[in-house]
């Protein structure tokens, strides 16, 4: 049976594996192994040998990279119902740094006990393979759309990606867990560009920012501007 803390995974149900039939939602809920992380906790270093897939249930992950100087270069972040650390899965080891930014709940599955169930079960391992196809054809279409749009339709993209699920309704205040310039870094802009751009939300009426929290005064436009 699938376990009772994973029915209503967003993992599961509208996120990485919602696709899956149910007999392989059943053999995904048995290999997960659930745990709770605080906030700053390291989940996996980049570099560092890697032996587990993630699967966010609830709260936020950072993932970043360090330079040479020891200066992090954010990645971007995992939000509930996406699986993190795929990577491994090519070459063994950590890509990124896993930070988790809000307490949070995730499951994990061991990647040599995921190779073992999918070469004992074909079936389940095509089923893998068409999910991880997807993944990288979405990531794909990520980078098309970074390399092609405007800043302005960067940064309100990124907002949008911390909006509630379904948010239409004016007003909605949400907080932007990293500062302006780890934001400026993520979107390949300066600074000074991510600050006038907010200014230009502001007196458009579309976004209105008070330091890490942002008060979305027209969802639409918004989303309008990030097509």
């Amino acid at each position: 049976r699938v376990k009772s803390y994973c029915v209503r995974c967003p993992v599961l149900t509208t996120g990485f594996f919602a696709s899956l039939g149910p007999p392989s939602k059943k053999i995904v809920s048995c290999l997960m192994v659930y745990s709770r992380y605080r906030k700053h906790q390291i989940l996996y270093h980049e570099g560092n040998p890697a032996d587990r897939i993630y699967a966010l249930k609830s709260g936020l992950v950072k993932t970043y990279k360090t330079d040479s100087s020891g200066q992090e270069q954010l990645m971007g972040f995992v939000k509930p119902g996406e699986v993190f650390n795929l990577e491994h899965l090519h070459n063994g080891h950590c890509a990124v740094t896993a930070e988790v930014v809000a307490d949070s709940e995730a499951c994990y599955i061991g990647g040599q006990q995921l190779h073992a169930t999918m070469a004992g079960n074909p079936p389940f391992a095509l089923e893998i393979i068409k999910l991880l196809s997807q993944a990288l054809a979405l990531s794909q279409d990520q980078i098309f759309y970074f390399g092609t749009k405007r800043a302005k339709a960067r940064l309100a993209a990124f907002l949008l990606g911390f909006m509630p699920v379904g948010a239409k309704v004016a007003g909605v205040t949400i907080e932007i867990p990293v500062t302006r310039r780890e934001i400026a870094a993520l979107l390949g802009v300066t600074l000074e560009t991510i600050s006038r751009l907010f200014r230009l939300l502001r007196d458009g009426g579309v976004a209105d920012a008070d330091g890490r929290q942002v008060t979305i005064i027209d969802p639409a436009r918004l989303r309008t501007l990030a097509e």
